[in-house]
C-alpha cells in the first residue's frame, strides 16, 4: 500500500489539467477567467474585484493550484485553445481571441505541449479514431 501511494505521490499533473481552488475568492476569480479567457486584466485589478490583495491572490493560486496566477492563466488559455481548435478555428484565429500575437500563442502551446498547435490537433483526431 505505501509504495502505491509513494508513487501516486510522484505522478506529474497532466498540462491538460486545470486545478480549481477552495477559497470563495480564488474561485470567483477562477469563475471571471473562465467566463473570459481572453482577459486582459493584471491581477490587481482582478483582486480587488474578489475582495482581496494582489499577494493573498498570488498565495491562493500557489497554495491551492499549485501554479502561479500567470501559470494558471495561460493553461486555461491554452485549453480553451484545444478545444477552439478541435472545432475547426485556425490556429491564427483562436490566437487572437485569447488575446495572442499569432507567433507568441503558437510559441507557448510548443512550451506547454511540446508541438505546435495543429501538430496537437492532428495527432489527437488520430488518436481518437
Amino acid at each position: 500500500m505505501q509504495v502505491a501511494l509513494d508513487e501516486i505521490g510522484r505522478l506529474t499533473p497532466s498540462p491538460l489539467y486545470l486545478p480549481a481552488g477552495h477559497d470563495r475568492r480564488l474561485q470567483t476569480l477562477m469563475q471571471v477567467l473562465a467566463e473570459n479567457p481572453a482577459e486582459t486584466r493584471r491581477l490587481d485589478e482582478l483582486a480587488r474585484r474578489c475582495g482581496a490583495s494582489p499577494r493573498t491572490m498570488e498565495r491562493l493560486f500557489r497554495a491551492e493550484t499549485g501554479m502561479s496566477f500567470q501559470q494558471w492563466r495561460t493553461r486555461l488559455r491554452l485549453l480553451e485553445a484545444i478545444n477552439r481548435l478541435g472545432e475547426g478555428e485556425s490556429s491564427a484565429a483562436v490566437a487572437y481571441s485569447l488575446g495572442y500575437r499569432s507567433s507568441a500563442f503558437v510559441a507557448t502551446f510548443r512550451r506547454h505541449f511540446g508541438k505546435p498547435p495543429q501538430s496537437f490537433i492532428r495527432e489527437s483526431d488520430t488518436h481518437e479514431r
